[in-house]
């Protein structure tokens, strides 16, 4: 989905600094799940788990602030 958004989202990311805080966790948060699910170790799961509803969350509330300057720039 952010594909579609991508001049939009680099604007935001040149001048907001909560949506660049929110764009590098979600990151952080993708190259942490991928080194643990290559581990496995006991309890990988559930910090898996607790990793990737972390990174939703955070993806959501990016959207979310992505939104309102996407329909403003088609006039919506």
């Amino acid at each position: 989905m952010f594909h579609a958004f991508h001049d939009l989202i680099a604007e935001l990311l040149a001048g907001d600094r909560y949506f660049q805080s929110l764009f590098a966790t979600h990151g952080m948060l993708e190259q942490k799940i991928g080194k643990v699910e290559v581990c496995m170790a006991p309890g990988a799961r559930n910090e898996i788990h607790f990793l990737k509803s972390k990174k939703l969350a955070i993806g959501a509330v990016r959207y979310s602030l992505s939104l309102p300057a996407s329909l403003a720039r088609i006039g919506a």
